[in-house]
């Protein structure tokens, strides 16, 4: 009896352990150290007639670690300057900016803040498939409207599992693409489980005694 009190108590505290929340692999989303921003617009863009900002685009990339993963959120620090159009983000992979191959539309998202800073986060239905050891793209584009923004960047991540936050890109059609050195403002989570320390401490203690009372 006292035996199957002991493996029901550890086999509960293995199931705790396991359904932990998912992994913050990328985490560059509150750093305000070397601070930058990209243009970020859709194709009509602009302060009429002032200026006109049209297609301004954001890329950067992150590579995975040893082991497959899903992607399960993304978010990215913004500046609103016109809320009227939405911001796409997608992931790729490629081997130039702004990647392409197999690419899978992460979601759409307009922002609620008529102006200044804001965070968007990127849903996707269902997690992503990521490949071990893989470099993505994340690419952010206004694909319609007059929707004016930046992205916002900075240094110093906190990574986690081997993932590494890379280069980020901007795009505009007088220029073209050009890499800039800080990185962007980004948390990225995934499904991964990261077991909570105290639960994975009862778990290995439940399991030792449960082998304890095998042997008697």
């Amino acid at each position: 009896m006292f035996q199957d009190r002991g493996m029901k108590s550890s086999l509960c505290l293995l199931a705790l352990a396991s359904f932990a929340h998912g992994a913050v692999v990328i985490d560059n989303l509150n750093s305000t150290t070397n601070g930058f921003s990209t243009g970020l617009t859709g194709p009509t863009a602009g302060i009429p007639p002032f200026f006109s900002v049209p297609n301004r685009q954001t890329a950067f990339t992150f590579t995975t670690g040893s082991a497959s993963d899903e992607l399960a959120s993304l978010e990215v620090a913004i500046s609103v300057i016109n809320n009227a159009t939405a911001i796409s983000a997608t992931i790729s992979t490629g081997p130039s900016v702004p990647g392409g191959v197999d690419s899978i539309t992460i979601g759409s998202v307009t922002p609620t803040v008529a102006s200044g800073g804001t965070t968007l986060q990127f849903t996707p239905s269902s997690p992503i498939a990521l490949s071990a050891n893989t470099t993505y793209w994340i690419h952010l584009t206004v694909p319609t409207g007059n929707g004016y923004y930046s992205v916002l960047h900075a240094d110093s991540p906190t990574e986690q599992l081997g993932f590494q936050l890379g280069e980020s890109w901007q795009y505009s059609p007088s220029v073209g693409w050009g890499t800039i050195t800080p990185q962007a403002r980004t948390r990225i989570t995934t499904t991964a489980v990261i077991p909570e320390p105290g639960v994975a401490l009862a778990s290995g203690l439940g399991l030792l005694l449960m082998l304890r009372r095998r042997r008697f």
